[in-house]
């Protein structure tokens, strides 16, 4: 028959007393453990991947020196967040040209992602920019 613990017995075996003392450990969330949804960052490296591949083959001069930072998916609805970074000194002008560039060949992007993946509906594709300090 088990020995149920009495808090006394239970506070004199603790150096520092804590609100979770006493309590199975397979019944407390901790929060330093998230709920990460490892098919999402799959999918989104995948995403990832092909969006490099195809940046790379468009051959477009106007996009030299950017590259794709991160692709977050937004949890909402099904559109894909691209995340593009340019080097520090580029000015606005160039930066403008690059964004109306990127939405042109928004269509292309996902294309590819759809030969690529396998998904029944291609996601849609939210185009940002941002400056790179380390990238010069």
């Amino acid at each position: 028959m088990l020995k149920k613990h009495n808090k006394f017995d239970i506070y004199s075996l603790c150096g520092e007393i804590h609100p979770e003392d006493g309590i199975n450990p397979l019944f407390t969330k901790h929060k330093h453990h998230k709920n990460i949804n490892h098919k999402i960052k799959r999918y989104c490296r995948q995403i990832h991947h092909t969006l490099d591949l195809t940046l790379m083959s468009c051959g477009d001069e106007r996009l030299s020196g950017i590259y794709i930072k991160e692709v977050e998916e937004n949890p909402f609805n099904s559109t894909l967040v691209v995340l593009f970074c340019v080097p520090q000194n580029t000015s606005e002008d160039e930066i403008e040209d690059k964004y109306a560039v990127l939405n042109q060949l928004k269509g292309m992007f996902r294309k590819e992602i759809a030969k690529t993946i396998n998904r029944k509906r291609t996601p849609e594709l939210k185009i940002q920019i941002t400056k790179d300090a380390r990238y010069k």
